[in-house]
């Protein structure tokens, strides 16, 4: 990706923190900094001065990180995306607002406006595990409690398990009653769906791993003042973005039929009638977005 790291040598450290060997954490901070320190540069084209207040962010927060670390069969850096993509969020909102920077994303086509900027819903609901708590993370529930308080109960277990990145505490509870399962066997569960899109967050790393590439020549081309180049390499970059964004991170209909043991059909019905009435309540949506306060 944005450099090389070695999946087994990480995995066994963070493995030996997580047990108690202390010592390992500057070991791993070392191993994973530049990873961090690139993440935005790399994905949203921000400056060194932003790269270096997230770092800090990470930094600050990395200990209780990697006690919510898991080893399996995923890559580390796979996982790592992920969670520096949520954190990266909570840092935008906190540190510098709004900004236009989010306005090319898309979830189901369905956009919004915040503060002048296009803002889209998948940015609003992100995974709230990750959400400290401030307006941004009551902006979150609000819009969440909106959408599920027009969803049936059926209706709202095909909404926690389509969008399983966004599940909260309390939607883990709900699943737990409506089916009768103990904590234990929905988290299970979960982790198991989870685990039928991991290819679809390694074709992302690609992804990932050529924008770092193209990032470096953008800034070589630009050493160099060859501004036809690196024009190229920008409009590039915005391909490669617009791949990035294209591959969704969605469980199979098949697979969340056999967690709920639901018919396909029952499925893939349910959640062409979820999308549709979220785009009915976008109006209050964007409300929410807009007036909501903690």
């Amino acid at each position: 990706m944005f450099f090389e790291i070695d999946d087994a040598e990480i995995k066994n450290k963070i493995l030996e923190y997580n047990n108690g060997y202390k010592n390992k954490f500057e070991a791993i901070v070392e191993d994973i900094s530049t990873f961090i320190y690139n993440y935005p540069r790399v994905i949203f084209n921000v400056t060194d001065d932003t790269c270096s207040d997230f770092y800090e962010y990470i930094l600050t927060r990395l200990k209780s990180i990697l006690k919510s670390y898991s080893i399996s069969k995923v890559k580390f850096t796979t996982w790592f995306t992920v969670v520096l993509r949520n954190r990266y969020l909570n840092f935008i909102r906190e540190k510098v607002g709004n900004s236009n920077q989010f306005s090319d994303l898309s979830f189901d086509h369905v956009k919004y406006n915040m503060n002048g900027s296009s803002v889209n819903l998948h940015m609003i609901i992100a995974d709230s595990r990750d959400y400290d708590s401030n307006m941004q993370s009551y902006v979150l529930n609000s819009v969440i409690d909106k959408i599920i308080s027009i969803l049936n109960d059926k209706y709202r277990v095909l909404f926690h398990l389509y969008y399983i990145d966004f599940l909260r505490i309390e939607d883990i509870r709900f699943l737990s009653l409506f089916f009768g399962r103990n904590i234990g066997e929905i988290i299970e569960g979960v982790d198991s769906i989870k685990n039928t899109i991991v290819d679809k967050y390694e074709k992302r790393e690609i992804i990932l791993d050529k924008l770092a590439k193209n990032h470096h020549s953008i800034i070589n081309y630009q050493r160099l003042g060859d501004e036809k180049l690196e024009n190229n390499a920008r409009e590039h970059q915005d391909i490669l973005l617009n791949e990035y964004r294209n591959i969704k991170c969605f469980p199979s209909y098949e697979i969340i039929a056999s967690f709920c043991d639901f018919p396909v059909g029952t499925v893939s019905a349910g959640i062409a009638r979820i999308k549709s009435k979220i785009r009915g309540i976008k109006d209050e949506l964007q409300k929410i977005i807009e007036n909501k306060r903690p």
